[in-house]
């Protein structure tokens, strides 16, 4: 799992499973709490770990799994 922002200053989730290869993406609903899973791939076969940066540089966070 890992936290990171988004543009709003709300930290937001990114999880990785391992066992199902699915990245999914949790937004911070400003309240204390967080919407629905938000699935960015189902074919991460094996991650461990997910992280976001700006890989492209255009100023949006990317996902990257590791």
């Amino acid at each position: 799992m890992h936290t990171y922002h988004y543009g709003d200053g709300d930290k937001d989730v990114l999880s990785a499973s391992k066992g199902d290869g699915k990245i999914a993406w949790y937004a911070n609903d400003g309240s204390g709490g967080f919407r629905s899973q938000q699935v960015i791939s189902t074919l991460a076969d094996g991650a461990r770990q997910v992280v976001a940066a700006d890989v492209d540089g255009d100023g949006s966070m990317d996902a990257l799994r590791l």
